[in-house]
């Protein structure tokens, strides 16, 4: 059983990092239709990274390079230090 999960782990981690790169982009979406892009000094740094992946979608087009660009930062730890979260940390 370890075995088999140890293996299922990174597909369902990068699953995962799909799921909040959507969600990083829809919130960044909606700060832009309903604040023009202005948030909370914590929430602009967040706002900032993910624009630099993901412009503001103004007209259809594919996403998918967006999301694979936000995923990447995900899965890379990028957005840790502005949640300050450290992996180090023992809990």
């Amino acid at each position: 059983m370890a075995t088999h999960g140890s293996v299922r782990l990174g597909p369902m981690a990068r699953n995962a990092a799909y799921v909040v790169a959507i969600e990083l982009m829809s919130a960044a979406q909606g700060l832009d239709l309903r604040n023009g892009g202005m948030a909370s000094p914590e929430g602009s740094k967040t706002y900032d990274l993910t624009r630099e992946d993901s412009a503001h979608l103004d007209d259809d087009r594919v996403l998918s390079h967006d999301i694979e660009s936000v995923a990447a930062r995900v899965l890379l730890g990028q957005y840790l230090p502005i949640a300050r979260i450290s992996l180090s940390a023992r809990v």
